[in-house]
């Protein structure tokens, strides 16, 4: 069975914030002042089923506050003019302790302008968080993850063995940007990713 690397192609189609390097088979991300280490990859198809491969590998020590690892980030605006809401993403992927858990965000209203805090904001969101299962440090964590995307009750995500179907897994038409990294407050030294793939 090959090795899994990230291609340096892939890499190089990714914008990244924070603390992230690549070292030629693995991107790294390591903690930042603004709790963001963030690569991040566009997708260009909306409405469908789509499916991804995500492996990676956490070091440091864990604690009790969530810190994202993978999310399905939404956003308004254009391509060239992103506008990002102040709320939890559609889909996400996080570590509390020594599990990793899955979250499904929906919108119970619409997103308004705020022109003071220059964002997006949200009033009411409902947000439905699973257990999947117990992780281990410095071992690679391989998942398995489909998502039909949609922004009625018909929507579904499975990862591994676990599936959470009847949801609404899209804000809007725009196809969620893929992030990976650190996110949010955690005891963590680095992340360590050797797999994105998508299809």
């Amino acid at each position: 069975m090959p090795i899994k690397t990230i291609a340096s192609d892939q890499w190089e189609q990714m914008t990244c914030v924070g603390c992230m390097e690549y070292d030629g088979k693995f991107i790294i991300a390591k903690p930042h002042t603004k709790k963001r280490s963030e690569a991040k990859l566009q997708q260009y198809k909306h409405g469908h089923t789509a499916n991804y491969n995500y492996s990676f590998k956490l070091s440091g020590q864990f604690n009790e506050y969530p810190c994202i690892v993978l999310q399905f980030h939404d956003w308004w605006g254009s391509r060239s003019k992103k506008i990002y809401a102040a709320t939890s993403p559609p889909i996400s992927f996080s570590i509390r302790s020594d599990q990793i858990w899955l979250s499904v965000n929906e919108l119970i209203s619409t997103p308004h302008w705020n022109e003071e805090r220059g964002c997006l904001l949200v009033d009411h969101s409902h947000q439905n968080d699973q257990v999947l299962y117990p992780i281990v440090l410095d071992e690679w964590i391989d998942l398995s993850i489909s998502v039909k995307w949609s922004m009625e009750n018909d929507g579904f995500v499975t990862c591994n063995n676990f599936r959470i179907d009847g949801i609404k897994t899209a804000f809007n038409t725009n196809p969620c940007d893929i992030q990976m990294g650190l996110y949010g407050q955690s005891k963590f030294s680095k992340n360590i990713i050797r797999e994105l793939s998508c299809w």
